[in-house]
């Protein structure tokens, strides 16, 4: 450590003092025993901030704080004080974290608030009573007793009409008496629920107890359910900004997070939410934060579902594509940080990954497998478990997720380690 801390001091001077000569020029860097470094500079001529700034950050340093921001109108300074360090740990987050902190973010507490027929969500009005996700929910809450996840309900919906896309010949004509059929009961159900078959009364008066299904009524019905995800969407994302926006309170702190908050450097969040700076860290950068499914306010919620069609057809059959999860962080450009964090050449070294609240359900595979397989950029990954019921389900899901040989193998090497919440 002594050494890089001497070469740091070297290079530093080089930089400040490349063009010109600086009088009383003192650089002190003070390492602390959890990897934080203080770097202090003060000198009588003014010196440029960026070109210290670049140089650290191209070595890898994580800078938590400095007394001018690099981008800020001050370009030049005699006393310049940066916070950082070069041990990087990455926080990864699912609902469970918010829900840990006394949140009413689950899928559950806004359908709740849907179930008036006229809702006024952040001073915007909603009718979700003919909204045909809202109704293919509320209609299994009926037969159920409770709500069904939003995802899997998503998921049910576009395999049946991907069913029917692939199922029926297009302009031909179907007899109702068929329709069970063609299609399992299931699927009818569903279809029913959600409307898409032409109300009978109308399809009587053209040609009694038959459908026709055209490709260009099918597309039209595809639009329409599209725009009733993003009012769906919309409606959650008001429900949420409500939340956000209230003061909390009695703030939950938890004693696991609050073990680790001061070395966590990145954030990868699968929530909407802010809440691990609006309760423990306010001051990370927003370049360390990767809203993956998109930042409240910003209008770019990923409310979808991971490929439902056979490896032979998922590059074929694209009429429900605007549902898929891949396609709607493309579309809504919610971009996807942790990759350039994670990039070959110019990656971040992960000391810890932490994982908190995230169910590590299949849906997220791609991301989680990238990060979880990446032995070149990451030391260990922490999984915090909710409950014996819970830490069983975790063990299930990254089976699927790496297979069953590589999980064994890292957690033999002691590569995954999982800790039960002590709050």
């Amino acid at each position: 450590m002594e050494n890089d801390i001497n070469k740091i001091k070297e290079d530093i001077e080089h930089i400040i003092c490349s063009n010109n000569e600086h009088s009383n020029l003192i650089i002190d860097i003070t390492p602390y025993p959890d990897g934080i470094i203080d770097i202090i500079i003060t000198s009588k001529d003014a010196f440029k901030i960026k070109p210290i700034v670049k140089y650290l950050k191209n070595n890898k340093f994580y800078i938590k704080k400095s007394t001018l921001p690099e981008n800020g109108p001050i370009e030049s300074v005699t006393n310049y004080i940066i916070t950082g360090t070069f041990h990087k740990n990455l926080l990864i987050v699912g609902n469970g974290f918010d829900i840990a902190h006394g949140l009413n973010t689950q899928y559950t507490d806004f359908l709740n608030v849907c179930s008036k027929d006229r809702i006024t969500i952040n001073n915007h009005e909603y009718i979700m009573k003919c909204n045909p996700i809202y109704l293919y929910l509320k209609e299994q809450k009926n037969k159920n007793g409770y709500w069904t996840d939003v995802e899997k309900a998503i998921t049910n919906i576009i395999k049946s009409l991907e069913k029917i896309k692939m199922t029926f010949i297009d302009n031909n004509s179907y007899y109702k008496s068929n329709l069970n059929t063609l299609l399992d009961k299931k699927i009818n159900s569903i279809l029913n629920t959600i409307k898409f078959f032409p109300d009978e009364k109308q399809c009587a008066k053209k040609f009694p107890l038959e459908y026709t299904f055209t490709n260009n009524d099918f597309y039209k019905f595809i639009k329409k359910l599209e725009y009733n995800l993003d009012y769906f969407i919309n409606a959650l994302e008001d429900y949420l900004l409500e939340i956000e926006n209230t003061p909390i309170n009695k703030p939950i702190y938890l004693n696991d997070i609050d073990n680790i908050k001061d070395g966590i450097t990145h954030i990868l969040s699968f929530n909407y939410t802010n809440t691990f700076r609006r309760l423990y860290v306010n001051d990370i950068s927003n370049e360390y934060i990767d809203f993956i499914h998109g930042r409240l306010g910003e209008h770019n919620l990923v409310l979808g579902i991971s490929e439902t069609l056979p490896t032979e057809e998922e590059n074929i059959e694209l009429s429900c594509i605007y549902f898929k999860k891949y396609f709607q962080r493309i579309f809504k450009k919610t971009g996807a940080k942790y990759a350039d964090w994670l990039d070959d050449k110019n990656g971040t070294n992960f000391d810890t990954v932490y994982i908190y609240g995230h169910s590590l359900d299949i849906t997220d595979k791609e991301i989680l497998s990238r990060i979880i397989n990446d032995v070149n950029h990451v030391k260990k990954i922490v999984i915090f478990y909710h409950n014996k019921e819970h830490y069983r389900q975790e063990i299930s899901n990254l089976v699927k997720i790496l297979d069953k040989n590589t999980f064994l193998k890292y957690v033999a090497e002691h590569r995954i380690e999982f800790k039960e919440q002590t709050s």
